[in-house]
């Protein structure tokens, strides 16, 4: 869809002040479709591909501040579950899973559940016809899809991995963290892209890097282990406590806010 088309379709939805605000923010170069990733060739897959919300139809409340979808890299993906503890006693929840891919990597693991959450019914039927073709590949003994809005959303009891892709604005996830830090059970926060260090600014730092950053939240322990009993210290020396505010770079294709 080309922008003077999506201003226009913003315009007859939202509004003449609400397209000024979304054209302020979201107005960047358009990035063609790439190829197939080898994740996708592998398992036979659509899970590739950035997708502009504003190609999208839909019908939540919270649309005006979404994010375009982008997949995760699987290598970052890995990278990331190599630092966590063993995946049996916790549920895992993707916020904003898009075409399915991060949902299906960490199903090829023996986690308690594994959900995916997105507002987009036309990407979350996509990610279903991902999900059929993988459940043969499939550990979990609960792999769902919920088209759902975030703030909506109930999170399993229990131990809890979340997984968040820069997939809105800070005002949403202002809204998630909230019911977050009301669990009673351990929560493990990772922000692949991550922005708005400030909401998290009371919770401890247990991985950061320039791409991503990890926060336990609520009831977590001092120290997160790795599934062979390593603590991340050990195993990655650059753990730092961030000041807060500032916004990690991003050298893969970035989920961006967009019209």
């Amino acid at each position: 869809m080309s922008i003077v088309r999506k201003i226009g379709r913003s315009f007859r939805r939202d509004g003449l002040w609400r397209t000024l605000i979304l054209c302020t923010r979201n107005i960047h170069p358009a990035k063609r479709d790439v190829a197939p990733s080898d994740f996708d060739i592998r398992f036979g897959l659509h899970t590739e591909g950035r997708v502009e919300l504003g190609d999208l139809k839909i019908d939540s409340p919270s649309y005006l501040r979404g994010n375009a979808y982008a997949p995760t890299p699987p290598s970052v993906f890995d990278r990331m579950m190599m630092l966590l503890p063993a995946p049996e006693k916790y549920s895992f929840v993707d916020l904003g899973s898009g075409k399915g891919r991060v949902v299906l990597m960490a199903a090829l693991r023996p986690f308690k559940a594994v959900v995916g959450v997105e507002f987009s019914s036309e990407l979350s039927a996509v990610a279903e016809t991902n999900l059929v073709k993988f459940r043969p590949h499939v550990r979990s003994s609960d792999v769902r899809l919920v088209c759902n809005d975030a703030v909506l959303f109930n999170f399993p009891p229990g131990p809890l991995i979340v997984w968040f892709y820069h997939s809105f604005a800070k005002e949403v996830l202002a809204r998630v963290f909230e019911r977050l830090i009301q669990r009673q059970h351990e929560t493990i926060f990772i922000y692949y892209n991550a922005h708005y260090h400030e909401l998290f600014s009371e919770c401890d730092v247990l991985y950061s890097d320039k791409d991503i950053c990890i926060w336990k939240i609520a009831g977590t322990q001092s120290h997160l282990s790795s599934s062979n009993g390593t603590e991340v210290g050990d195993k990655v020396p650059a753990i730092t406590r961030l000041a807060g505010g500032g916004a990690a770079t991003e050298k893969h294709e970035t989920r961006k806010e967009i019209l």
